[in-house]
């Protein structure tokens, strides 16, 4: 599934993205692009004669909005093709891959948004990333960023950083491009050490101050997402989804 025309992405830009909510149900949902059914974007800057890979899942079976860095083309008209390939005609009985809400920002500077696939713990859960407040420098001083869903006394913290990533990382997601900054780490809390469940959270404040102190300023995104311990898995870390922060004047 292609454009048919191509997008001209100014050459004043300093941000370009392709934001798109993903849905698949393939014979690789649980592990993202295996042998088989993969899902997968290209773009392309000379009309069609050629093709990047810009993205591809790790997993999901779940509705998830997705974002892939089209910064690399400021300054090109772009295509942007969306494939899935089957590869062979063996456990096809699956609904497949169904993308909705397509679009290509420019120094888009909306409200945060969720991207990126959780690692399932060892408990059964995904950490799940929420948001309460707006990302700005000078305005209201308000952004709180949640994750829950994450197993009881355990240590972790966020991650953040400039750049969206989407890469294999200790059996889940690395959704933020290192090096990243990080933030306290403690206790998710919940229920009593004695028995595991998923009644863990932790949260943060992104104040005016601290963003300042961090380097943070208006026009950037920011990219976090919440790591911990997991000694139950056999990749001993707990990874969350991710929360995208346009940063306001």
């Amino acid at each position: 599934m292609t454009l048919v025309n191509p997008v001209a992405i100014p050459a004043s830009a300093t941000a370009a993205r392709l934001r798109f909510s993903s849905y698949d149900h393939t014979e690789c949902s649980s592990t993202g692009n295996c042998g088989w059914d993969h899902r997968s974007i290209f773009v392309s800057d000379d009309a069609g004669a050629s093709w990047d890979l810009v993205w591809e899942p790790n997993s999901s079976a779940l509705w998830l909005e997705q974002l892939a860095d089209l910064s690399p083309y400021i300054g090109s008209s772009v295509l942007v093709a969306f494939e899935f390939d089957p590869v062979d005609n063996v456990n096809n009985q699956t609904v497949g891959w169904i993308l909705d809400d397509v679009q290509i920002e420019i120094d888009e500077l909306g409200g945060p948004s969720i991207y990126c696939t959780p690692k399932t713990n060892s408990v059964g859960c995904r950490p799940l990333m929420s948001y309460a407040g707006t990302g700005s420098i000078s305005g209201p001083d308000d952004l709180v960023l949640t994750t829950t869903s994450l197993r009881n006394n355990v240590w972790g913290s966020y991650a953040w950083s400039t750049g969206v990533n989407n890469a294999p990382f200790n059996g889940g997601t690395l959704c933020l491009q290192i090096p990243a900054k990080r933030t306290t780490v403690i206790s998710s809390g919940g229920g009593a050490t004695t028995h595991l469940d998923c009644s863990g959270s932790y949260t943060w404040f992104f104040s005016h101050a601290y963003l300042q102190t961090n380097g943070a300023v208006p026009g950037q995104t920011i990219y976090c997402q919440y790591f911990g311990r997991d000694q139950g898995s056999g990749a001993p870390m707990t990874l969350s989804n991710a929360v995208a922060v346009p940063l306001l004047p």
